[in-house]
């Protein structure tokens, strides 16, 4: 028994930054050709969340003003059905001391059903998220051959969670990591003293009004097989990696963006956050966590006026935040200041500070069911009769911080979701915005 167990300091983070109008959560979007059984789909969703405990579990506060999980002995997951003509329910924040951390929200019609995955990001990053949508969709599978084990469920050991925050280090080997990340803390400096644009200037009123009724609001963008291999080759042409030319050329579509509007000025500091997985060879039976820290990159307009001079600094950069693990150094700064007396206030004062922490958000999967057991040769995922035919991946929003993109390669398809915050953009500007992406993109496709 895991529970009760105390929050690590990026869940504290997650949890202490989260805010009804601004819910620290992220959505999976899955298209699906076909119909499932409900009573089998209801089912699997409980039995997914019984392998990856702190989806159930919810927070109650603790000594110093700290936070726990405990376990949920009360109730169990259900799936919320609405007909695509009803309009449904609102969607709003997930409150963990009065629920779990996942939710479903599932539309069908058509032939086709539509499943929305709300997590709560305390509860579990992206990957995780992935891991559990994995086994959601092998536990239908069994129950549809219920004559045969579920073979394909790799084995998940939640004492591991025990552990999740140690990144593969004692406290002290911890802190001999930190004593050589000077690169680390002077990007930390570089960042406090920094201050990022936003996308547009926000208005009080703006900032002022509840969640919106269309939340989460989205555009998205798949490529096809033959631009996806193109861009690969793009990639590997140039030294790099498909991640870098995301970095780069969303400064580049951001950059274009802001022009526009002649919003742009040269001591403008254009930043994007980047998520970094943090999990270890050994981390494969963990379930489903926060294993996550970010870095930011920041940039000057001015510095995409040569496109393939920004790409060579994007990718040295993310080169030394991989080989000297400086996604470590936000995380310590985490854990050092949950130490200190009045580490929560503190926190919650620096995440309350009305200033733009970035500008977007662009996080890459990569390939995160590759190995999944069901893959059909076409590289899509099939339950039965059922086929997952997209995935669109919506990191949270910021107050400040408008966009996020997600980015994940499915069925050997690069595909891409603009999650963006229309009480700030509308979306004819989200659609311009993710059409700058992909034209930039289109020209890294053609310089193989």
């Amino acid at each position: 028994m895991v529970f009760p167990l105390s929050l690590a300091p990026f869940e504290e983070y997650m949890l202490v930054d989260d805010r009804p109008t601004w819910p620290m959560n992220f959505f999976f979007r899955l298209h699906f050709d076909g119909h499932f059984d409900r009573s089998w789909l209801e089912g699997a969703f409980r039995q997914g969340v019984a392998r990856h405990p702190l989806l159930s579990a919810h927070v109650r506060p603790a000594a110093g003003g700290h936070f726990q999980w405990v376990q949920n002995l009360q109730g169990s997951p259900a799936i919320r059905w609405r007909t695509p003509d009803a309009g449904g329910e609102r969607i709003a924040a997930i409150d963990l001391q009065r629920e779990g951390g996942v939710r479903i929200w599932a539309t069908e019609g058509a032939g086709r059903t539509e499943l929305l995955l709300q997590f709560h990001h305390s509860c579990c990053d992206a990957v995780g998220a992935c891991r559990f949508i994995d086994d959601l969709l092998l536990c239908y599978s069994a129950a549809q051959k219920a004559e045969e084990a579920q073979a394909g469920l790799q084995s998940t050991d939640s004492a591991r969670l025990v552990s999740r925050a140690a990144h593969g280090a004692t406290g002290w080997q911890l802190a001999r990591i930190a004593s050589k990340q000077a690169v680390g803390l002077l990007r930390a400096g570089k960042f406090l003293m920094r201050k990022a644009v936003s996308l547009k200037p926000l208005t009080a009123e703006m900032l002022a009004e509840s969640l919106p009724a269309d939340y989460p609001s989205s555009c998205e963008h798949v490529f096809d097989v033959r631009q996806t291999a193109a861009l690969q080759a793009s990639a590997r042409q140039a030294g790099t990696t498909v991640n870098c030319l995301l970095v780069r050329d969303l400064f580049l579509a951001m950059d274009a963006f802001r022009s526009r509007r002649q919003l742009s000025r040269q001591e403008d500091w254009l930043r994007l956050a980047v998520p970094v997985d943090m999990r270890l060879s050994g981390d494969e039976r963990l379930p489903a966590a926060n294993v996550v820290s970010m870095v930011f990159l920041d940039r000057h307009p001015q510095d995409c006026a040569d496109a393939q001079r920004l790409l060579q600094s994007v990718h040295e950069e993310m080169q030394m935040v991989k080989d000297r693990r400086l996604g470590l150094t936000f995380l310590l700064s985490l854990r050092y200041n949950r130490q200190l007396p009045g580490g929560v206030g503190r926190l919650r004062r620096r995440t309350e500070k009305g200033h733009c922490q970035g500008t977007g958000v662009i996080s890459n999967l990569v390939r995160p069911w590759a190995a999944s057991t069901l893959r059909r040769d076409d590289g899509r995922l099939a339950v039965g009769d059922v086929v997952l035919r997209q995935v669109d991946f919506l990191p949270p929003l910021r107050p400040y911080t408008s966009v996020a993109i997600g980015a994940l390669t499915y069925a050997d398809r690069l595909c891409l979701a603009l999650h963006y915050d229309s009480r700030v953009l509308d979306r004819a500007e989200a659609v311009e915005l993710l059409g700058a992406l992909e034209g930039f993109l289109q020209q890294s496709m053609a310089a193989t």
